[in-house]
């Protein structure tokens, strides 16, 4: 029978399973409720106002959020999860057992007001700069400075949660960020569609309501960060009583080691090496809507920024909630292997073996299945981006703006992200101090690799207007590469080399026959879309779109039919290897 310690890991698969099921269809369901609403949004909103908000504002609270917080987060789940201090309810909720937190865990929790500390100095620093130093064009914006404002006190207020979202993701309450997210996302939409439709609501007169697109944004922003708040502390309250959450909302003094103290050492210099990690991969990852902030008009952004959040919509949906199981799965089951300072193996237990089987399982199938999705994304999304644009937006944003050529692009961008988000996942979650530090060099060099992949594709007079999406494709795909090295190199030192021949490409990559069928269905799909299309000319109305679907939708049920054939023997047994693991361990 199981000891404690392979109870309290034995369950590490599940876990992912049942986490990331529960994460998709709370995300599944939070995003089609507010998918309306944005669409209508989309529809009453200039692309000048869109752009500003969705990449300049978005931009700027990004950064600071990122600086706050993002360095803390994974050194308090790892800290966090090493005691087992929690008790589960019969409804699923883990609650402390004490007011008091024990000493490790508390001073990995005091983490969270440090997060809480530099982002409220960041916020308001950062946001009375960018009112000081914004472009004239948007400064002359109306209600630009009161805009601003309001999305800095939105982000206080979400940075004000940081400590009840970390002792939530500490106790594996999945639910409850997805609750608090999808409320604030379908209050932020809410209040800018009050804003956008009764400006009077708000003290502004109609015949002035079209200059108050940018304070709705503002209210909409400030509105998340309350409701994120809100729910954390009403659902704590409620679970754990006031005193309880109260004790959380403050930082103490532990005795550890002998020495009474609010934080380690060792967790400070992790937080510091994750914390400029973060701050690195951030920049990458908006590297794109730096660019086209820097370069490209109010309209032109607006324009990138539809086609970027349709994209990043099916990222949140499909591919964010297993990357965010699994990262706290490997941080739980694996986080301490390579927890020495020089970076070397710990000494392995039996439960750290069968962990390690199970995750390598674990990475073969995720990896497997985003492979194949991302071939879904490839093949029918460049083609069939002018369409969906026309279908989802309208007219003015198909036949005016870039947002179709970008959606193309993006539809490629998308595979990669997905890879990268587990590699790197997976990475953060196990790397030691050493391999961390290695790490942050691969995200400089995928820097200059954008960088100079950008100057280059600027000759590239077909490529002009994409440029940017395929930058980032090239960044982010070298450090999808070096992750999943590290994968490679992670498992190939452990005793069993059964680990590092799960993680081959040779064995990930889907079978020959479904690569054909995809190819095949790409180059016919363009092909009859290019025959059926008069001189490329923008649909005028839906029944123009109608055949690009019907033609999409036939090569999709040709795909499907080949990952069926080929493809489900092993889905199955890389999927079922992993929810048989529980089992053969308790046995």
């Amino acid at each position: 029978m199981a000891g404690p310690t392979a109870a309290g890991r034995k369950d590490g698969s599940d876990q992912l399973f049942a986490s990331a099921r529960l994460f998709l269809l709370l995300q599944l369901a939070s995003r089609l409720g507010t998918f309306a609403l944005n669409q209508f949004l989309i529809r009453i909103t200039s692309p000048d106002v869109f752009g500003a908000t969705t990449i300049q504002f978005e931009l700027l609270m990004g950064l600071i959020l990122t600086a706050a917080r993002e360095g803390v987060r994974c050194v308090i789940l790892r800290e966090g999860n090493r005691i087992q201090s929690a008790r589960t309810t019969e409804n699923g909720q883990c609650v402390p057992s004490t007011v008091l937190l024990p000493p490790n865990e508390q001073v990995a929790h005091n983490l969270s007001f440090v997060a809480v500390a530099i982002g409220a100095l960041f916020d308001v620093s950062l946001s009375f700069f960018y009112i000081r130093h914004a472009s004239s064009t948007l400064r002359s914006s109306p209600h630009f400075a009161p805009t601003v404002t309001l999305f800095a006190v939105g982000g206080i207020l979400e940075l004000l949660s940081e400590p009840l979202f970390n002792r939530a993701q500490v106790l594996g309450n999945v639910q409850l960020r997805v609750r608090a997210e999808g409320l604030a996302i379908l209050a932020n939409c809410a209040t800018i569609l009050a804003c956008m439709v009764k400006p009077e609501w708000f003290g502004v007169g109609r015949h002035l309501g079209s200059t108050y697109g940018l304070m709705a944004y503002g209210w909409g922003r400030l509105s998340f960060g309350l409701v994120i708040l809100l729910c954390y502390v009403y659902a704590f309250h409620r679970s754990i009583g006031a005193r309880r959450t109260r004790a959380l909302l403050w930082p103490r003094k532990a005795i550890v080691h002998g020495q009474s103290r609010y934080l380690s050492p060792k967790g400070i210099s992790i937080s510091w090496a994750m914390g400029k990690q973060a701050m690195l991969k951030h920049v990458m990852g908006e590297s794109d809507k730096i660019a086209v902030a820097r370069l490209g008009t109010l309209e032109d952004q607006g324009g990138y920024a539809l086609a970027s959040n349709y994209g990043s919509l099916i990222l949140r949906i499909l591919f964010n909630p297993v990357e965010e199981a699994s990262r706290i799965t490997f941080s739980k089951t694996l986080g301490h292997i390579l927890s020495a300072q020089d970076g070397s193996v710990m000494s392995l237990s039996v439960d750290d073996e069968n962990a390690l089987q199970s995750a390598s399982s674990m990475l073969a199938g995720i990896l497997r299945l985003h492979i194949l999705l991302g071939l879904f994304f490839a093949t029918f999304g460049p083609p069939l981006s002018r369409s969906a644009i026309y279908l989802l937006a309208g007219d003015r944003w198909a036949c005016g703006t870039t947002a179709p050529i970008i959606l193309g692009a993006y539809a490629c961008y998308i595979p990669v992200l997905g890879i990268n988000g587990i590699a790197e996942g997976f990475l953060t979650a196990t790397a030691g101090p050493r391999q961390l530090g290695t790490y942050n060099w691969i995200i400089m060099l995928s820097s200059a690799t954008f960088i100079m992949s950008l100057w280059l594709l600027q000759w590239v007079p077909a490529l002009h207007q994409t440029a940017l999406v395929w930058s980032s494709a090239l960044s982010i795909g070298v450090r999808a590469a070096y992750s999943w090295w590290y994968m490679l190199w992670f498992f190939s030192l452990q005793p069993s080399a059964k680990h590092a021949a799960n993680m081959a490409p040779t064995a990930i990559l889907p079978s020959t026959p479904s690569l054909i069928t995809f190819a095949v269905s790409a180059y016919l799909l363009r092909a009859a879309l290019a025959s059926a299309r008069v001189g490329g000319s923008c649909p005028v109305n839906v029944r123009q779109v109608v055949p690009s679907i019907g033609i999409g939708a036939f090569f999709t049920l040709a795909c499907l039919f080949a990952c069926f054939t080929f493809e489900r023997r092993k889905l199955s047994v890389a999927l079922s290897a992993v929810r048989s693991r529980g089992k053969s361990k308790a046995s």
